[in-house]
């Protein structure tokens, strides 16, 4: 049987993965990046909200110079007569 010097039979601890130092700097960076993350998110509802703003004003007055055109465009009959573009004809 082999004998170990007492000194050999301490056992040796792995050094920490992170010193507490290295640790607040990992969680500072974490805590940065998903800051950022975040801030990013909130401008892209905001974008979205002022796009379907603006695509609703949009769709809006589209809406309403097409009927605007479709009453300069009607054709009525009256009797023998016609209506188009404020003209009897």
């Amino acid at each position: 049987m082999l004998s170990f010097p007492s000194s050999m039979a301490k056992l040796i601890q792995p050094p920490p993965k992170f010193t507490p130092p290295e640790w607040l700097i990992s969680n500072q960076m974490k805590y940065g990046n998903a800051e950022g993350e975040r801030a990013a998110s909130e401008r892209l509802v905001e974008e979205s909200k002022r796009l379907v703003d603006e695509t609703a004003k949009k769709t809006f007055k589209t809406q309403r110079d097409v009927n605007k055109k479709f009453g300069e465009y009607y054709i009525a009959p009256v009797g023998h007569k016609r209506y188009y573009r404020g003209c009897w004809l």
